[in-house]
């Protein structure tokens, strides 16, 4: 068990507190709050990301469902990266990359692509 300084540094602080455990050595649940990535998309998710398009090299919108989260790990079993996994189209995309080229709708990734091209 992992280190901690008390309760409200677990993840499941907010349902299992008002157990009143004394320490959370004690509890046996204790997990790490910030070992844990909030990602903007989860599963069955569908989002439009701006790619840039290899036949003319002009960025186009792409849809991407996603599938599935592929966590990557080293030989440590530390968290190196993550992805979401598009199983029908066969594509990857890294999740945790804050580039702003990821939009919840079409209509703000064709804004985004229009501003590009100005």
């Amino acid at each position: 068990m992992a280190a901690c300084k008390d309760c409200k540094d677990c993840f499941h602080y907010e349902l299992c507190g008002a157990f009143g455990y004394i320490s959370p050595v004690e509890c046996g649940f204790y997990t790490d709050r910030s070992r844990f990535v909030d990602l903007p998309f989860g599963v069955g998710d569908t989002y439009f990301e701006i790619i840039c398009c290899f036949d003319d090299s002009k960025p186009c919108i792409i849809e991407f469902h996603i599938d599935k989260i592929v966590k990557l790990k080293n030989a440590y079993g530390e968290l190196v990266d993550v992805f979401y996994e598009d199983k029908k189209a066969g594509r990857f995309s890294n999740a945790l990359k804050p580039d702003g080229r990821r939009f919840y709708t079409r209509e703000e990734a064709k804004r985004a692509l229009e501003e590009i091209h100005e």
